[in-house]
């Protein structure tokens, strides 16, 4: 084991003059902790202690500093920093920690930052990850509600390392985490999960963080089932840096968007075959829907023999009405004029964007504004009584109509990104 650590820290904090704070005393309660604010010499704090039922449990106890020692060894600017370990008055044991202004991962997404700021965030939490790595712990239970986001700068915060670990702490190894952000072979008793986990971690992450289209090759790789299949954080670190792969997703995205419309054009087909249905007969402008044939009955389908001058009588078809062109085109030409008016507005947005990371964004709210025009076009059609055949024709075709409009896009994108890498040779 390495040298030990005094439970202060150098004395950093003298217990006796450490003040509650006045306004809110306690924080938050977990499993087995409690989280308080503190001021000392002017600066807030947070004292994280057992739980008065754990307090005397040497099992616990021993966590508690097993947390503290794992903070400690680490200096990082994306990790909360751990100060001391002290026994304080009415409190017990406490972990002393930094008070950091922010909010929950999960809860800074849900307001909708820009790509830029999500991309920041990815690659400053890709590298502290790293940096825990190379020093030899491992957190083990990555998940948005233990990633802060500070208020001022939108900062990262790697903070609870309850679970975490390091080779000095064998003999408290523990695979347990949270189970949605897991990795698999935590979910057996006998495992001991390590930095592996964290990536796979980091990788479902990274999914509410980054568009999935631009980087599910990253995603893919961080949540391979096997842990010795994906990467170091080292190098998931150096594919979000790169900024080969930022021109490169820009790219992607405008490719999606096409990407994005063949594909709803082949989703949204009905399947073909060279043989009509049997139960279907069509004409051009009426469509006719005999009667079903009954479930489980051989003899609905084997041949009946026939008198010659007594044909079986065949039922009456059942009439649907022909579709309503005109409606239907009119209802179109509205959603041809909003999707031009989303093209136009984008352009204009891109004209004035010299940045790739905002060029981006802006095509961003662009494919999703494009999905949104045709959803509503979609539900339009439906409150009139059209089939879900028609809708989705109509769908497809709008979709085509989009990728046609949207051409002048590609070379605007393109005279960003250049105009970025010569700024960038000089």
């Amino acid at each position: 084991m390495e040298e030990e650590i005094s439970n202060s820290s150098l004395n950093f904090v003298n217990p006796s003059e450490i003040e509650l704070g006045n306004s809110i005393v306690e924080l938050s309660r977990r499993q087995t902790c409690l989280l308080y604010s503190a001021r000392w010499n002017s600066r807030r704090y947070v004292l994280k202690t057992l739980r008065p039922e754990y307090a005397a449990n040497p099992v616990y106890i021993e966590a508690l500093r097993k947390e503290f020692e794992l903070g400690v060894r680490l200096d990082h600017p994306d990790i909360i920093r751990v100060v001391a370990f002290e026994e304080i008055a009415t409190l017990g044991k406490c972990i002393v920690m930094e008070w950091i202004d922010g909010e929950p991962l999960n809860k800074f997404l849900s307001t909708s930052p820009p790509y830029r700021e999500r991309r920041a965030i990815a690659l400053r939490l890709a590298e502290a990850l790293a940096y825990m790595h190379h020093t030899g712990v491992s957190h083990r239970d990555l998940k948005p509600d233990n990633i802060l986001i500070t208020h001022r700068g939108h900062n990262v915060k790697i903070i609870d390392f309850g679970l975490g670990d390091a080779d000095s702490f064998t003999s408290l190894k523990s695979s347990r985490g949270t189970q949605s952000y897991g990795a698999p072979e935590t979910l057996h008793a006998a495992s001991v999960a390590d930095s592996a986990a964290d990536v796979y971690s980091f990788g479902k992450i990274l999914q509410q963080l980054l568009p999935k289209i631009q980087f599910h090759r990253l995603i893919n790789r961080c949540l391979q089932v096997d842990p010795s299949k994906r990467p170091t954080m080292d190098d998931v670190a150096s594919s979000l840096a790169s900024k080969r792969l930022r021109n490169i997703s820009l790219a992607l995205l405008g490719a999606a968007i096409a990407a994005g419309i063949a594909g709803l054009i082949i989703s949204n087909r009905r399947p073909t075959s060279t043989t009509p249905l049997p139960e279907m007969q069509t004409r051009i402008d009426t469509v006719y829907l005999s009667q079903p044939i009954p479930a489980d009955s051989s003899a609905a389908i084997m041949p009946q023999p026939v008198a010659a001058n007594n044909p079986i009588a065949q039922p009456e078809p059942t009439v649907i009405k022909p579709v309503d062109d005109n409606r239907l085109d009119s209802v179109f030409k509205v959603y041809m004029k909003e999707s031009e008016a989303n093209v136009a507005d984008v352009k204009e947005k891109l004209r004035q964007t010299t940045s790739l990371d905002e060029a981006n964004d802006h095509m961003q709210k662009y494919s999703e504004n494009m999905i949104s025009i045709a959803d509503k076009m979609c539900s339009e059609l439906r409150t009139f009584g059209y089939s879900d055949y028609n809708i989705n024709s109509a769908r497809t075709a709008l979709f085509v109509y989009m990728g046609d409009i949207a051409n002048e896009l590609t070379e605007i994108i393109l005279n960003i990104t250049n105009n970025e890498l010569s700024a960038g040779k000089q």
